[in-house]
């Protein structure tokens, strides 16, 4: 319940890692939020169904966790 406003501060890149290696919830929430109304803009314009949306946004999260990994080797 917007538990995820304490981690306003927190960059992206450090969102994804929590969530990703460490299963925080609320990181995924934060993201969840940040960008929602973006990807909700993306989904209308294509025309996807809108009930896919956080399966959608969890595999967008896990593709951009990754490339953040690879750049940070």
């Amino acid at each position: 319940m917007n538990n995820f406003k304490e981690y306003d501060h927190i960059e992206d890149r450090e969102l994804m890692i929590a969530f990703f290696e460490n299963n925080d919830q609320i990181a995924f929430e934060a993201l969840l939020h940040r960008y929602q109304p973006t990807i909700y803009y993306f989904f209308n314009k294509y025309r996807f169904w809108i009930e896919d949306f956080q399966e959608y946004f969890q595999l967008a999260s896990l593709c951009f966790f990754q490339v953040i990994v690879e750049k940070a080797d």
